[in-house]
């Protein structure tokens, strides 16, 4: 039979054997430590020997059977001595002392006094180091706990002003594409900054919606997967007509901006022409040009004249 099985068993009849004392079944206990007794020792588990030996040992006591209890609570007490098992030596050096002052067995019972007194001393202390040490590592675990949190609420900072700085560039784009209506910048550039600045807008929405969409949905992909397809269909359709009306105010007024722009052109042509009709209106008017002109018809009548009558 395995050792492990040979342990199991020894362990179930330590286990029947001290329930079997507490209600005070002395022959049960005694059958029942004495069986758990031959499987530990063949299993080779002297921590519960010393258990089964030392229930064995108070049994025999109050059977009145001295030696026997002496017997067996020495066997307890080696076999703790020998795997230093500083619990195991002061409960059998604590019962030993008892046992030898009953007898009475003064030098005996003394030094086992002493022995569990130095054994107790030993467990306290024992007791404390490993408090401390709990101390010391609950310690650690807290400050590398608070180390974590800090690297964690750094990131959130970070997220933070990532959004933030987000949240402010949208505007900005928005104003700016605004700005630039005003001057004389192509229109398919003032409706790539709109076209920008709305995109921005809705993916910003998006992050900001995306972990009260996760804390709703725990992390579950398929409900995550739903409830942002019902934003987008919520979202796009909007998003569209949104474009349009942003579009076509910045396009409309670039346009009206160029009118502006191009008026005191149109009017100052037309001064100069008004202008220039004005003046050749006036020089035909005047006496001066009229004589000139009656002269210059004259001339060339003569002139003309003279011409036929040489050629006759």
């Amino acid at each position: 039979m395995p050792d492990e099985d040979l342990d199991l068993i020894g362990t179930s009849f330590l286990g029947l054997g001290n329930i079997a004392r507490k209600k005070k079944n002395l022959d049960e206990a005694i059958s029942n430590y004495t069986i758990a007794n031959s499987y530990l020792s063949r299993a080779n588990d002297e921590d519960l020997i010393c258990e089964s030996s030392l229930g064995l040992a108070k049994i025999k006591e109050q059977v009145q059977q001295k030696d026997s209890a002496i017997y067996y609570a020495h066997q307890s007490l080696y076999f703790a001595l020998k795997d230093k098992f500083i619990s195991r030596q002061y409960d059998a050096a604590f019962f030993l002392n008892s046992l030898y002052e009953k007898l009475p067995n003064i030098d005996s019972a003394y030094y086992y006094l002493k022995l569990s007194n130095a054994l107790h001393d030993t467990l306290v202390g024992k007791d404390k180091m490993m408090a401390i040490n709990s101390l010391t590592f609950n310690e650690q675990v807290r400050q590398k706990e608070l180390a974590e949190k800090m690297i964690i609420e750094k990131e959130e900072r970070a997220h933070q002003l990532q959004l933030i700085f987000i949240g402010m560039f949208i505007p900005i784009i928005f104003f700016f594409a605004i700005l630039l209506a005003k001057a004389k910048i192509s229109l398919k550039f003032i409706r790539f900054l709109g076209v920008i600045s709305l995109l921005f807008l809705f993916e910003y929405l998006t992050l900001l919606l995306h972990p009260v969409v996760v804390e709703l949905t725990h992390h579950t992909p398929i409900f995550e997967i739903i409830i942002f397809v019902m934003l987008a269909g919520v979202l796009i359709p909007f998003h569209h007509r949104l474009e349009h009306a942003v579009l076509d105010y910045l396009v409309r007024r670039s346009q009206k901006n160029k009118l502006t722009l191009q008026k005191p052109s149109i009017l100052h042509a037309i001064y100069s022409t008004h202008n220039s009709n004005s003046s050749q209106q006036t020089i035909e008017d005047h006496p001066m040009h009229n004589e000139d002109k009656n002269q210059f018809s004259s001339s060339s009548k003569k002139h003309n004249k003279h011409k036929k009558n040489s050629t006759l």
